[in-house]
C-alpha cells in the first residue's frame, strides 16, 4: 500500500530525516462507532501513574488522539482522570501550534470547525 505523507512547506528534510529513524509499524483509523469493549472501571490501572481504581478515579471518557483533531470515538481504558487532565492541558499548546490548519482542513474538533477571525 502507498502512503502519502504531507509536511509543511519548508520542514521536507526534516521530514525525511524522522522516517529514516522510525518506521511506520501500523496505521490506525478511528472507529465509526463508540467504543464499547473497555474494561470495567474496578478493573483499570492508569498506564501513566501506575494508580489502579482503588486509589483514583476514571470517571472521565480520555481520547487517544485529541478531539480537537477530529476523534471522537477512539479512546482508553487505562488513563485516570487525574492523568487525561495533566496531559489535557497540553492540547491548547497543540491546537495553538496547528493553528489555522484545522480551520482549512474542516477538522471539527469537540462541536464545531475552529473558525478564525482576520485582524488589522
Amino acid at each position: 500500500m502507498d502512503i502519502k505523507v504531507f509536511t509543511i512547506p519548508g520542514l521536507e528534510d526534516e521530514m525525511t530525516s524522522f522516517h529514516a529513524q522510525y518506521n511506520v509499524e501500523t496505521i490506525i483509523s478511528p472507529p465509526d462507532e463508540k467504543i464499547n469493549n473497555l474494561k470495567p472501571k474496578a478493573e483499570r490501572t492508569c498506564r501513566f501513574c501506575g494508580v489502579s481504581n482503588d486509589a483514583t478515579k476514571f470517571k472521565n471518557i480520555p481520547h487517544i488522539i485529541p478531539q480537537l483533531l477530529g476523534n471522537t470515538h477512539l479512546v482508553s481504558d487505562f488513563e485516570c482522570d487525574d492523568c487525561n487532565s495533566h496531559f489535557g492541558r497540553y492540547e491548547n499548546d497543540l491546537a495553538y501550534s496547528l493553528g489555522i490548519m484545522r480551520t482549512f482542513y474542516g477538522t471539527k474538533g469537540k462541536g464545531a470547525v475552529p473558525g478564525f477571525q482576520i485582524t488589522q
